[in-house]
């Protein structure tokens, strides 16, 4: 009857995760259109994204903070029904106002949704640790992203043609009624209300981050994979600002770009539906390592290429081996760390590797109106070809083998001779 509960709470937490990322990418991919059409600059779609990655930068750690010591339903329900609300206020601004302050609204709008999902991300990555046994959670996670996949996929591809169908307005309604959705699944969930640790109210939060940041400086690996992240972000935040005009050149605007951003969901996707499977049959260390090599080359494909088939596949592969990445990178964070420091390292993490992303995304907006788009993407590939490099020197990178997940399974907590 217990594991009858479990998998219906999973359902529902999944049910309001899938609603959330359906909604969150139609929104993105909306705002950022609008922001670069108004003037076709990658600056002004450099802000919005800049916007998105300043709020996970301050506020990631934060969220791993109330993952560990808050009640995480009412986190998260609190965090949903907000983004309610900034979605309707966004709805009513386009309403009255269609062509008014079009790139601060995005920005500003962009910045408030993503300090709302960034600080109940840690959240629902300790609720499903807790949700799904140890020995399937590469599986699980794997089946997590691709069903996060095929939400972002609908939403990102829906996207465009319903703001060339029906408009900003009514394209913002439905966003807000899908939110409603999401906060009606996980209210209905009965998900662990505990928090994983006993701190009083009066406990510093920045003692506990401290606590958490020793954790993570002392752990080599985890240190070295953090720094090829920051890397491979920096060429990653190029190619975010770069897709609205990479589209525009292949052609038909909006539907271009949704067409562009389903290949990248689809990719990975695909990946999720594998590649849990797969972190179990390989040595992961040389694995980033190669993942790396194959980021690169296909960035430059998408560097070169004029055709809109081979830019599509070459952004489903892409995905398809950063996704890979990233289930190998987040088993050995959720597997391996202490349950203690879970949602603090997740904050940590998330808020580290995008620390150069604003910065990169301002500059990278500059110099690609000056050097022009494609250009500015394989400057960014050296910096995936650094990571790389990393991945293949560094002993504790190469060391972290699949052995080590089964080490997992038998133990909670991390014992691993380095």
């Amino acid at each position: 009857m217990s594991q009858k509960l479990n998998n219906t709470n999973l359902l529902l937490f999944l049910g309001s995760n899938i609603s959330v990322t359906f909604g969150l990418s139609m929104f993105t991919i909306i705002m950022t259109w609008l922001a670069y059409n108004g003037r076709g600059s990658l600056m002004d779609s450099a802000f919005v994204s800049i916007a998105m990655m300043v709020a996970q930068l301050l506020i990631a750690p934060i969220g791993g903070v109330i993952a560990d010591r808050s009640n995480r339903k009412k986190v998260i329900v609190l965090c949903r029904l907000l983004s309610c609300v900034v979605i309707f206020i966004v709805f009513l601004h386009f309403y009255i106002n269609g062509k008014l302050g079009i790139v601060i609204v995005s920005m500003a709008a962009t910045f408030l949704l993503t300090i709302l999902s960034t600080l109940s991300g840690p959240v629902q990555s300790t609720i499903l640790r807790e949700l799904v046994e140890k020995e399937k959670f590469s599986s699980v996670y794997g089946n997590f992203i691709a069903l996060s996949g095929v939400s972002r996929l609908v939403g990102q591809g829906i996207a465009g043609f319903l703001l060339a169908w029906i408009g900003t307005s009514w394209s913002l309604l439905t966003i807000l009624v899908v939110f409603i959705f999401a906060v009606l699944f996980i209210q209905f969930s009965k998900i662990s209300t505990k928090p994983v640790n006993n701190y009083s109210e009066s406990s510093s939060k920045l003692r506990e981050l401290k606590e958490g940041w020793n954790y993570l400086i002392n752990i080599p690996y985890l240190k070295w994979l953090l720094i090829t992240a920051c890397l491979t972000n920096v060429s990653h935040s190029s190619l975010t600002i770069a897709a609205p005009a990479i589209a525009k050149e292949l052609g038909n605007g909006p539907q271009t770009f949704s067409l562009l951003t389903m290949s990248l969901v689809f990719g990975g996707l695909v990946c999720g539906v594998i590649g849990g499977r797969m972190t179990k049959k390989i040595k992961t260390g040389l694995a980033f390592g190669y993942l790396n090599l194959l980021t690169g080359l296909f960035t430059i494909i998408i560097a070169f290429s004029h055709s809109l088939i081979l830019t599509c596949a070459a952004v489903f592969f892409l995905s398809f081996v950063i996704t890979m990445d990233d289930i190998m990178y987040e088993s050995i964070v959720m597997l391996l760390t202490d349950s203690r420091y879970r949602g603090r390292i997740k904050g940590l993490q998330v808020s580290i590797a995008m620390l150069l992303m604003p910065f990169a995304m301002l500059l990278g907006g500059y110099v690609g109106d000056l050097i022009g788009v494609r250009n500015l993407i394989v400057i960014s590939s050296a910096c995936v070809f650094l990571a790389a490099i990393i991945c293949f020197a560094n002993k504790h990178v190469r060391s972290v083998y699949s052995e080590y997940y089964e080490h997992a399974v038998k133990n909670e907590t991390m014992q691993i001779k380095l």
